[in-house]
């Protein structure tokens, strides 16, 4: 039961967030999407940052592992392209408010809070070396990515992502695919 509530909770303040923004964004209005008590929110979180860290934590953790597990899925470069890019879009697209929450209100939320963005971003760009790491394995005329290349890339990828978060663009998200998709293969494959 307590881990319910805490799932009630994360997801009460991303929705919550999603809608009013972080610093608009009360106890009041996250326990009451969560349809908990405040006393159930003080027994899982000190504060509205420790839950708004919380729930980035397990957005981003299992992001991580989802497109981890769909890089690994395809014999060439591309459909492992393919395949994460997908997974990628699809999993934010399922997930407007925990996207909005992390593409768009982590930058105001504080330091923590930024950082703790900052490490997800660092988090998808050694994922991309490591899929770049797997193509050149495979085929040694490909060149394994430096950090700051895959940090560019996932930056440009999130400022599409967040683009589209502001203009509430998430139920179209996939639209984005050739654009992404195109550009992760021409670094890769330099094509």
């Amino acid at each position: 039961m307590a881990n319910n509530a805490r799932t009630k909770l994360l997801d009460g303040l991303a929705i919550t967030v999603a809608t009013k923004g972080y610093s608009a964004t009360t106890i009041a209005d996250i326990v009451a999407h969560a349809h908990v008590s405040r006393r159930t929110f003080y027994e899982h979180f000190a504060d509205k940052e420790e839950c708004l860290l919380a729930c980035h934590h397990e957005f981003s953790t299992a992001l991580v592992d989802t497109l981890t597990e769909a890089s690994l899925k395809g014999e060439t470069s591309e459909e492992r392209i393919i395949n994460t890019v997908t997974t990628l879009l699809a999993t934010l697209q399922a997930q407007p408010a925990h996207t909005k929450t992390h593409f768009m209100e982590m930058q105001a939320a504080g330091a923590e809070a930024r950082q703790a963005r900052r490490q997800t971003q660092r988090s998808l760009s050694d994922l991309l070396q490591q899929l770049s790491q797997r193509g050149s394995e495979r085929n040694p005329h490909l060149t394994p990515l430096a950090l700051p290349t895959a940090t560019a890339i996932v930056g440009g990828i999130s400022e599409l992502i967040l683009e589209a978060a502001e203009a509430d663009a998430l139920p179209s998200l996939s639209e984005l695919h050739p654009t992404i998709t195109g550009l992760i293969t021409a670094v890769l494959i330099r094509a």
